[in-house]
């Protein structure tokens, strides 16, 4: 088992992302792994199931530059549901409603696409003068959330058995799949809350088309890890996938096996050349009129650089392990 590396695993439901996530750290620990810190990207409610990105150690600090610009979730709205924190925790009432035309809850999925505004949820994540949102929603604090923007892929209907809506869903990272069902709501002029939600994908990296690909898949991905851990007092499972960063992050790798000195001393210097896809390119570096960032491959190591148009290079993240 590599000291470092970036992992999917699949969050359980009811439990937070920060105490799975602890538990995911101890049985690691227990199979002898010293983790010196961990994290994970992208928070996932409570009541909500499905895929993390797991950082362990060093590569912690990989967790914004990771392809992940979309997310996609498969979800349920209750109709006539209401609750403060737009899900399945703090309900105030449930209404009981007329049963709506399939064609319009279809049609209203569809005219999602695009860009909202959206106030989001009060209970979230969100950092409010430096404190999440959701513990000064618990204290009852009054405050205001600003207005967010986000971009809506895909929205298609899976079913509707009133009073429940499936659809599956593919928007922009940082967007709240709970505001969608708000929005359902109003459009419908009714309370709306998510009673299920799960995250399919972050970009290209899907934990459960791996899993179900029976590992033909993992060339893009390293191995696969299997943990147990006690939840409840019930025994549970869980098998993270490690990925390999040269396809799970934003940039292109570059092999500079010639400046690993300069790297590891964390030296400043000028690109003569580098080796893209194996081919050697003297020529045509940097012919963009801004700057430019690749994963480099020094040898022993890699690091992700930026390279301007004078081909001067600036280390972003320095000295990251191989797996």
């Amino acid at each position: 088992m590599p000291n470092s590396f970036l992992a999917l695993v699949y969050k359980i439901p009811n439990i937070s992302s920060f105490n799975f996530i602890s538990l995911i750290k101890k049985s690691l620990q227990e199979q002898g792994l010293v983790i010196n810190k961990i994290g994970f990207s992208g928070t996932l409610d409570p009541f909500a199931r499905g895929q993390l990105i797991l950082g362990v150690n060093s590569y912690t600090r990989l967790f914004s530059h990771i392809k992940k610009d979309y997310k996609t979730y498969r979800a349920t709205v209750f109709l006539g549901c209401e609750s403060v924190s737009l899900d399945t925790e703090n309900i105030m009432s449930i209404e009981l409603i007329k049963k709506i035309d399939s064609k319009q809850i279809e049609s209203l999925l569809q005219n999602l696409k695009g860009r909202i505004h959206y106030s989001p949820p009060r209970f979230s994540a969100k950092h409010i003068h430096g404190i999440r949102a959701y513990k000064l929603a618990r204290e009852n604090k009054n405050f205001c959330m600003q207005k967010s923007i986000m971009d809506i892929k895909e929205c298609r209907l899976l079913a509707y058995h009133h009073p429940f809506v499936s659809f599956e869903i593919t928007l922009s990272e940082g967007g709240f799949v709970r505001s969608v069902a708000e929005i359902i709501g109003q459009s419908l002029g009714i309370k709306a809350s998510l009673c299920y939600l799960e995250r399919l994908s972050e970009g290209d990296l899907a934990y459960r088309e791996i899993l179900n690909s029976q590992y033909s898949a993992l060339p893009k991905f390293q191995s696969i890890i299997e943990l147990q851990f006690s939840y409840h007092q019930v025994q549970q499972k869980a098998k993270l996938i490690l990925i390999d960063i040269q396809n799970a992050l934003k940039y292109d790798t570059i092999k500079l096996i010639n400046y690993r000195k300069q790297a590891q001393d964390g030296k400043r210097f000028r690109l003569n050349n580098i080796c893209y896809k194996n081919i050697l390119a003297s020529t045509g570096v940097n012919d963009y009129n801004t700057n430019i960032r690749y994963l480099a491959d020094f040898g022993g190591h890699y690091g992700i650089i930026e390279m301007t148009q004078d081909r001067e290079i600036k280390y972003i993240v320095n000295r990251i392990d191989k797996c």
